[in-house]
């Protein structure tokens, strides 16, 4: 007895384990709460054995013959086991009426993906991408996890703070390429489409009749205006939210019954806000309201959201901490400035401005330009009053729900172009809308679908073919990115600084090289980078987000702008005592006279200058050494004993809860249909 009252407290650890395999969460408590009562209760232990003892009037023996053996018990799971696995064609048929085969499915995911080829057909043999908002990631898989934890983060001069949560989805995609991190970028870009028309048939066809309207809803999802605009600009978590988002719908409305479903959209939710935390309210208040529907399933909908709180509380801490609040819904990665857009270039589809392509292609025909908006409207005024009459068909809360999305994803997107949050230089950056016109365009989508499989059926395909013709046309111009111009990314290499300041990176880790880029203006912006240079795991939103400036970033930039003038500025002090050993000037646009100009005279202050040798004309721009630079140590600081402690309770708990949240999504148990066809 001893022995097993010592065991009362490991033991109901295991058997919580045990819980969350199979799926039973809500009982977690109750084990440690039994535990912690039998462990504690010792007189009611006694009271209970002399009552057993007193009452009882069969010895064990008796009861033997009652109990079921171990061999009868093997006999009974394997039966039921068969009988679980006996076909249903009846309710399959009527709960997914279309096969991924035969009613259209892989040919709409063909399309798709022929058309994503098409698109990025100059990325095609690239072993990493540049431009736009992408740069590559770490050398090594152990360098992108080390990047996801709370620490000490290497850009700038450096600071100890929160990862952004996007860094974690960094991690994982570089680590299914481990030998090329970079390259898993690569294969998102050219997945990405085929991967988004597949989740929006997979998340269509459990709840429509009509075999074709999956395929149709795949063809419009994965051709999505907003999914082009975030993978021409190289918009990777917005790319990777477009992606996700059918997949969530599917899992969410499977939440209210299923454990596991409801831990697989927690997942997949903390993926989505980790790549677009501009979505963090919309999808807070869909889950809510989704809740509130669903009163009696709202303990297994409302955890949803527990995993991403869990995996954004030490950045919202920093970021609040500072003053900053509206930092936390920053794009994670490379801030990129963004054209401006309009209302009414957001309700059409185009998170970059614009007329989604069509202006630059009728100029390219030598036709009138301005006419772009309204070709634009025509070819959406189907999806619209599609979208609209689904307030109108019998049972209106199936298309209600998706209009609420519409209304949500429409409302976001609007504010995030209205909200810059971070800087470059003197540059204002904005928050990318495309995460949020992809809401948008999934409540649109979803209640067109509803008002498709409604209709009668000589008039449901007719329409279903117009909404598909007319919708494929909107994006033709973007399948050309080259041709109107909207193509900002390109093949690279492992490296965004020069290969002589790799090869000295190799044996001098800590090398510090300045980068100086004409931006708006004469104005310049100026990073230093150690090493081979940042990366896009490297990437901190807290950062891009400072209110102001630190006195190590006010030297810097008092060295380059002295660097690149004519001055007597004596840069050794600040040259040495941040390691600088090398000085890049990026080259700008041609056509930009200003920036031009400053490029010009940069050049030949550099030249002049006795403390620097030119070594020439790179990929990355023009290249000068620090005559005189002194090997660098490699700065990681680990900081304070507070701070580490710090980092090892984010690290731990984020851990924990991801684990327990991936054991119960994993599907290890018989669906709650199954177990009751099992028992009948």
């Amino acid at each position: 007895v001893p022995l097993h009252w010592l065991s009362l407290l490991p033991l109901a650890v295991v058997r919580a384990f045990a819980q969350v395999v199979a799926k039973r969460p809500r009982l977690i408590w109750g084990e440690f709460a039994a535990a912690i009562a039998a462990a504690v209760s010792l007189r009611s232990v006694g009271r209970a054995r002399r009552a057993f003892a007193e009452s009882k009037t069969a010895s064990w023996g008796t009861l033997a013959p009652l109990r079921l053996t171990g061999r009868a018990a093997r006999q009974r799971r394997t039966l039921a086991r068969e009988r679980a696995t006996w076909p249903d064609d009846e309710v399959r048929e009527r709960r997914n009426p279309a096969d991924f085969f035969s009613s259209g499915g892989v040919w709409a995911v063909v399309a798709v993906g022929a058309a994503s080829i098409i698109a990025s057909v100059r990325l095609l043999g690239a072993e990493s991408l540049t431009g736009g908002a992408l740069i590559p990631l770490g050398s090594t898989a152990a360098a992108l996890w080390a990047n996801a934890a709370y620490g000490w983060r290497e850009i700038g001069v450096g600071f100890i703070g929160a990862a952004d949560p996007f860094a974690a989805v960094l991690a994982v995609l570089g680590s299914l390429t481990f030998w090329n991190p970079s390259f898993s970028i690569v294969l998102v870009t050219f997945v990405a489409m085929p991967l988004s028309a597949f989740g929006a048939w997979a998340a269509t066809r459990l709840h429509v009749t009509r075999s074709w309207l999956p395929a149709l809803a795949a063809l419009l999802w994965g051709l999505a205006p907003s999914l082009l605009a975030s993978v021409h600009s190289g918009r990777l978590g917005a790319t990777i939210a477009h992606v996700t988002l059918p997949f969530l719908a599917m899992l969410l409305l499977r939440a209210p019954r299923s454990w596991s479903a409801s831990a697989g959209s927690a997942l997949l939710m903390a993926v989505i806000l980790a790549g677009a935390p501009i979505l963090i309210p919309a999808l807070v208040v869909s889950v809510v309201a989704f809740a509130i529907a669903r009163p009696r399933s709202a303990h297994r909908i409302l955890p949803i959201l527990v995993p991403s709180a869990v995996l954004f509380a030490p950045l919202a801490l920093d970021q609040i901490s500072r003053g900053t609040p509206f930092g936390i819904f920053a794009d994670p990665g490379v801030p990129t400035p963004r054209a401006a857009a309009s209302g009414i270039q957001l309700a059409l589809g185009a998170p970059a401005g614009g007329s989604i392509g069509w202006t630059a292609l009728l100029e390219r025909l030598a036709s009138e330009g301005a006419a772009a908006p309204f070709i634009v409207g025509a070819l959406l005024v189907p999806l619209a009053v599609l979208a609209l009459a689904t307030l109108a068909i019998p049972r209106a809360f199936r298309g209600s729900g998706a209009l609420l999305v519409a209304v949500l994803g429409y409302l976001t997107a609007v504010i995030a172009s209205r909200l810059d949050v971070a800087s470059i230089g003197p540059l204002d950056v904005g928050i990318w809308p495309g995460p949020a016109v992809s809401l948008f365009w999934l409540g649109l989508l979803g209640a067109a679908i509803v008002s498709l499989d409604t209709m009668r059926r000589p008039a449901s395909p007719g329409f279903s073919v117009l909404l598909g013709v007319a919708t494929v046309l909107v994006v033709i111009p973007l399948l050309a990115p080259s041709l109107i111009g909207a193509a900002q990314v390109e093949p690279g290499g492992r490296s965004a600084l020069p290969a002589f300041v790799n090869a000295e990176a190799r044996v001098n880790p800590g090398v510090g090289t300045l980068v100086v880029t004409p931006v708006a203006g004469e104005a310049i912006a100026a990073t230093l980078q150690r090493g081979t240079g940042e990366t896009l795991d490297d990437q901190s939103t807290l950062d891009a987000t400072a209110p102001g400036f630190t006195s190590s970033e006010r030297a810097i930039a008092e060295l380059a702008a002295n660097l690149i003038s004519q001055s007597e500025f004596d840069a050794t002090a600040v040259l040495d005592a941040q390691a600088i050993g090398f000085v890049v000037l990026v080259t700008p646009m041609k056509g930009d006279a200003e920036q031009l100009q400053v490029a010009v005279r940069a050049r030949g202050a550099l030249d002049s200058n006795p403390q620097f040798a030119a070594v020439g004309e790179t990929a990355s721009g023009l290249l000068w050494r620090y005559i005189d630079a002194a090997p660098a140590a490699q700065t990681s600081p680990a900081g304070t004993p507070t701070e580490a402690r710090w980092s090892a309770i984010v690290v731990v708990a984020q851990g924990i809860m991801v684990a327990i949240t991936v054991l119960i999504a994993l599907p290890t148990g018989q669906s709650r249909r199954r177990r009751a066809r099992a028992r009948t």
